[in-house]
């Protein structure tokens, strides 16, 4: 049935006249967390997956930061007894001196980014080779939340692939609004720019991928409104506790405002559990535009803090006539 649902959205878009069809889609409200090697993270995100197709989506989604714990993979015995961000920052850098401070006299870059440059094409590598196998494994499209990875020439953005049912990926999406962590005083990851986002083409329908603090900027849904984005999703990583204040702000200020703005429906997948001195909390839901200019919750998890898969099925938005004509 899936397949055949993806084979009518196929035909659809080569007629141009996709857009009316509906997107089943599983939400993983994923643990962040150390793992002992690489084999170990295969098999928590392989669990994820298989209990994410027990509801047959057309489209599964992971959190954003899911692919940042296999950049860590080897230094597990050096970051296991860090307490502290500050403290694997610092466990890190130790491990390898020389070659980062050459790397950053050389470059005029930061130690963290230096680690991150000098570490950042092993991590695409295993991240792609993960999610690229488990979308295959399943058939499936897995928008694989996000991770450090090489962006423009070296240097790291924060970077969401989706990948398609043969595995490959299908489309990126960079961060533009990097908080506090990813800055210059953390990661030290390279913003994206606002007009380098594209939606993702895909026989299910065009994808708006936002990653976390993106979907508080009004301009990057609106733009993947007028290039005829049929499907918001926002991949989530909160570093801070929740409450129903914070729901509140969410709904106000992120990407159910944007729903709102555009008209275009929408979900989020939210990171759960605990980086260091790192406490990832959030609901994930699925959300639709109301005629009225408002929205509506059709499906959202019941913890903040627990693992769970939240699924719905979203009908597309259809496509803008302009869009519709570019096709053609």
């Amino acid at each position: 049935m899936r397949r055949l649902a993806a084979l009518l959205a196929l035909l659809g878009l080569a007629c141009g006249t996709a857009g009316a069809g509906t997107v089943r889609v599983a939400l993983a409200q994923t643990e962040l967390r150390l793992y002992p090697s690489e084999a170990a993270y295969v098999a928590h995100m392989g669990e994820r997956l298989a209990e994410a197709m027990r509801s047959h989506p057309d489209l599964v989604v992971f959190p954003e930061d899911i692919g940042l714990p296999l950049a860590l993979v080897d230094s597990y015995d050096v970051l296991r007894n860090c307490a502290t961000v500050a403290d694997a920052a610092r466990a890190l850098i130790a491990e390898e001196p020389a070659a980062l401070s050459t790397m950053s006299s050389r470059w005029g870059w930061s130690p963290a980014r230096a680690w991150l440059v000098r570490h950042s094409e092993q991590l695409s590598r295993c991240y792609r080779r993960v999610f690229g196998a488990l979308a295959r494994q399943h058939s499936v499209y897995v928008v694989a939340g996000s991770a450090p990875l090489p962006y423009r020439g070296r240097v790291p953005g924060n970077v969401a692939c989706v990948f398609g049912p043969d595995g490959r990926v299908a489309g990126v999406a960079p961060k533009v609004n990097l908080i506090s962590l990813e800055g210059p005083e953390g990661l030290d990851l390279l913003p994206a720019r606002c007009e380098e986002l594209r939606p993702v083409d895909t026989p299910l329908g065009r994808l708006g991928v936002i990653v976390c603090a993106d979907a508080w900027d009004p301009a990057i849904a609106q733009a993947y409104r007028r290039a005829g984005a049929q499907l918001l999703v926002n991949c989530l990583a909160n570093p801070e506790p929740w409450s129903e204040d914070q729901q509140a702000s969410f709904d106000a200020n992120s990407l159910p405002a944007r729903i709102a703005e555009t008209g275009l429906p929408g979900v989020q997948c939210f990171a759960v559990g605990r980086l260091f001195d790192l406490t990832f909390t959030g609901r994930s839901q699925c959300v639709l535009p109301l005629p009225d200019g408002r929205w509506r919750v059709v499906a959202r998890a019941g913890s903040a803090v627990e693992e769970e898969i939240v699924t719905a099925t979203v009908p597309l938005a259809l496509p803008s006539a302009s869009t519709a004509a570019r096709r053609d």
